[in-house]
């Protein structure tokens, strides 16, 4: 598991050691929600779905530890995970804007569907979660490969060494 990963995990922790901190402030506003596309949404659902991604992602990211190979399935899924979680926030405030975008062109302009503004959310929040997916594996790849060539470097300083 590349140095990349195990900061990643670190900072799952950490974040999730921070939502749980705020959990008494949401537990009192809990019945507070807003309206998106016409459907009341309570804001502590956004919460629980970061807090739930990112316990499954440092879940996941420890059975790849666990399994000690690289590029594991497990680790691209935990990237997969991590991302999404990083990504709800985001996510949730663009659905919220395009919603309210959508309520205020629906009184201007009736002929617009509702449902286009979903499907184009939708599609954005996944590009988005691929794309920083991607990265994530990109970098946990750069990651392997400066650790393998430090090491490699090292065992070479020593052979040399041997052999004078």
């Amino acid at each position: 598991m590349s140095d990349f990963t195990k900061a990643k995990i670190g900072f799952a922790v950490a974040l999730l050691v921070a939502l749980f901190t705020i959990h008494p402030v949401l537990v009192t506003t809990a019945g507070t929600a807003i309206t998106v596309f016409s459907a009341p949404v309570k804001l502590v659902w956004p919460y629980y779905t970061v807090i739930g991604l990112l316990s499954l992602s440092v879940y996941v990211y420890a059975l790849a530890f666990l399994s000690n190979r690289d590029e594991s399935l497990a680790e691209r899924f935990g990237n997969f995970l991590y991302a999404a979680a990083l990504l709800t926030p985001l996510l949730c405030l663009l659905v919220w804007s395009l919603s309210t975008v959508t309520e205020l062109l629906l009184k201007a302009i009736p002929q617009i569907p509702l449902i286009l503004t979903s499907i184009v959310s939708s599609i954005l929040g996944a590009a988005a979660a691929m794309l920083i997916s991607r990265r994530l594996n990109t970098r946990d790849r750069e990651s392997k490969v400066e650790a393998l060539d430090r090491e490699e470097g090292f065992y070479m300083e020593r052979a040399t060494a041997m052999l004078q």
